[in-house]
């Protein structure tokens, strides 16, 4: 898949701005169904428990991620809502789940963020990631 193609797919969503976002996907796509506290979260990901929570956040809101409502245990159970088979998040995570793929979305996750520096018009629905960033050695 071009990077082209990858930046069409990531202007089709407004979730995906970060590359934390990108992760917690494919984790919960290997991982449908966890359970466990957003601080162990962020240690098996790597980056912050801030960040995860704004991810889980973004996920939540778009309906893509249910969460437990039971705020009385420090672990939760997270479940995600499958797609389409034919939609964007499949299409992604098919790209993404190889290392050479997973390179390709951040690098166009970067794109989007130098084109939104630079003040020029990027793809529909490009987002800036905030300036926390942390990249995750990706195994």
């Amino acid at each position: 898949m071009t990077s082209r193609q990858i930046q069409q797919l990531l202007a089709r969503n407004s979730v995906l701005r970060h590359p934390c976002d990108v992760d917690l996907l494919l984790f919960f796509y290997r991982h449908p169904q966890s359970l466990l506290t957003s601080e162990l979260l962020a240690t098996f990901m790597g980056y912050g428990a801030s960040q995860i929570a704004q991810s889980l956040d973004a996920f939540i809101a778009a309906g893509m991620i249910e969460r437990s409502p039971n705020q009385t245990h420090s672990a939760r159970m997270y479940r995600l809502v499958r797609a389409a088979p034919d939609g964007w998040v499949a299409s992604l995570v098919k790209v993404a789940t190889t290392r050479r793929g997973r390179h390709d979305v951040m690098q166009a996750l970067k794109e989007t963020r130098s084109i939104e520096d630079s003040g020029s018009a990027g793809p529909p629905g490009a987002r800036l990631m905030p300036p926390e960033e942390r990249r995750v050695a990706y195994a």
